[in-house]
């Protein structure tokens, strides 16, 4: 039995790093880590969010300089809504893969890679043609940052019994621009219970060549360097932390017990 117990333990210890780290996301050897670190010091938000491509780009449109919606030639109801009003609605439009969205009256407007303000003068000013001394007031729907590695699932509260899985996802919807990661993570539930608050890895932009940086947020020292507001699309995880001395303990005991009911029920079964 001491033999089998050994060989188990054995077993365990050398499979130890690969097994107990397999469900580590976005892994990078150290090097790389470091390069993540210096490149959160380079990032720069703009105060006002970019339009990007895949955006879902709600407007609303006022004339006579926000007064009253007013269309004359009920061209612009028509082509909201078959002939029904559009004073005061809100409207979606999703920017295309060209950067472009096609809008009523104007057709495809390029909004990509410019700010919110600048879109609203920019479609203000196209608009003057065909209404009189218009307001726009643009905004992105459904603005969401995801986030995985929180506590209990991500509920408020979570990290207390988090047990150090780290398992909690959760997808928010921003309210808001200029949000920081503390706010955000505040608002989540906040880290799982043994997770690497120090190592939280960013990823923005293009899926396929995204910017990747990771921040420490353990320390206000730490943090006040750091650009940490959070843009729509963002993709923030927290590292689980893991105590393999303690689950290499927990699976060999849970194994040997295994071992020792068979190898009784053996013994039984002979008498």
């Amino acid at each position: 039995m001491k033999k089998i117990n050994y060989i188990l333990l054995m077993l365990l210890t050398m499979s130890s790093c690969r097994y107990y780290t397999r469900d580590i996301l976005f892994k990078a050897d150290k090097e790389k880590e470091k390069e993540f670190k210096e490149i959160a010091k380079t990032i720069t938000t703009p105060k006002n969010y970019i339009i990007n491509k895949n955006d879902k780009l709600e407007f609303v449109m006022f004339t006579n300089k926000g007064e009253i919606m007013v269309d004359p030639t009920s061209e612009f109801a028509k082509q909201i809504s078959g002939g029904g009003s559009a004073q005061g609605s809100n409207l979606s439009f999703l920017v295309q893969y060209d950067g472009c969205v096609n809008l009523p009256i104007l057709g495809k407007v390029k909004v990509d890679s410019i700010t919110l303000n600048e879109c609203d003068s920019l479609l203000a000013k196209l608009y003057s043609k065909y209404y009189f001394e218009p307001f726009v007031k643009t905004k992105i729907a459904d603005r969401k940052v995801y986030i995985l590695g929180l506590g209990s699932g991500g509920g408020a509260g979570g990290g207390a019994g988090g047990g150090g899985g780290g398992g909690g996802t959760r997808a928010i919807i921003l309210d808001r621009e200029n949000i920081t990661l503390p706010e955000l993570l505040t608002q989540a539930g906040g880290p799982a219970l043994y997770s690497f608050a120090n190592r939280v890895k960013i990823i923005r932009g293009d899926i396929k060549n995204p910017t990747i940086f990771s921040v420490d947020i353990t320390g206000w020292n730490s943090m006040q360097n750091l650009n940490l507001v959070i843009q729509p699309n963002d993709i923030i995880y927290i590292p689980p932390g893991r105590r393999i001395i303690f689950d290499i303990i927990r699976d060999a005991t849970f194994y040997t017990q295994i071992i020792t009911t068979l190898l009784t029920l053996v013994l039984i079964t002979k008498l």
